[in-house]
């Protein structure tokens, strides 16, 4: 089976950030809806990457920054600059700015999905 990345189909900005990265990958990916039943058969404890896209690849999980850096490392040509990823300090930055940009993901595709507020 070739690399799966699970991503979000309810948003609109994890849905145009998927078929860009799948693009720049050169389509070396699977794309399959997190939510799916195709999904939840492989990836049926989503406790490591509840909230953020995963890339399955054979015996790997990877989330998050880490999932579109391994996506990106598949295209032999994004390989000389993925790499910078794994530097100290880069990672970490990268990590902060993917969890920032996915608790936003909702308002940042074109309309705000925000729960209701409810008064006192």
């Amino acid at each position: 089976m070739p690399p799966t990345l699970l991503f979000d189909d309810t948003c609109r900005f994890c849905i145009a950030g998927t078929r860009r990265l799948h693009r720049l990958s050169g389509r070396r990916v699977l794309l399959v809806p997190s939510r799916s039943a195709e999904g939840i058969l492989l990836l049926p404890d989503r406790s490591r990457t509840e909230g953020q896209m995963a890339l399955l690849t054979s015996g790997h999980l990877y989330g998050g920054a880490e999932a579109i850096a391994q996506t990106l490392m598949l295209s032999p040509l994004w390989r000389p600059v993925v790499w910078a990823y794994y530097l100290p300090g880069v990672r970490q930055l990268a990590d902060r700015a993917y969890r920032w940009v996915a608790a936003r993901r909702h308002c940042l595709g074109g309309r705000c999905e925000l729960p209701p507020i409810t008064e006192r």
